[in-house]
């Protein structure tokens, strides 16, 4: 299991992929290393596949990811982040951090759906597109 992403740049977009189980150490080490990545731009928006991930800390530590993202991920643009959903633990954790990134210039929302997803973000990516990416980044994960 691992954590993996895609940075679009003509598009402007990362598209990242969680399977398994995640820890906060987990994740803030993988937001690190995308951070680091020499084709990442912090006002690229965000979608991020939750649909496979287990969350392994409190719901009380999503306070330390929003200070993680707020310290260390510095745009001076509003950009948009999306959080895609499938199960119940998963919308209530995106919710809870949606909740705790109020006032960053990253405006999270939650979707449960593939549609929905492109919609919020208003990106011109086919539906087949989008979902092979995602199938593809997902199978990579699960390696």
């Amino acid at each position: 299991m691992k954590h993996v992403f895609l940075i679009l740049p003509s598009r402007r977009l990362v598209i990242e992929s969680f399977a398994d189980k995640v820890g906060l150490e987990d994740y803030i080490a993988f937001k690190n290393e995308q951070l680091a990545h020499p084709d990442f731009n912090p006002e690229f928006d965000v979608l991020s596949d939750l649909r496979w991930t287990e969350f392994v800390f409190p719901p009380e530590d999503l306070n330390k990811l929003a200070d993680y993202f707020k310290e260390n991920v510095k745009v001076d643009i509003d950009r948009k982040g999306c959080l895609l959903t499938f199960q119940p633990m998963q919308t209530a954790y995106s919710m809870l951090f949606e909740r705790h990134m109020t006032g960053s210039v990253v405006t999270w929302q939650v979707c449960t759906t593939e549609v929905e997803a492109l919609s919020w973000l208003h990106y011109p990516l086919n539906l087949t597109e989008l979902k092979r990416t995602l199938e593809e980044l997902k199978n990579e994960s699960l390696m």
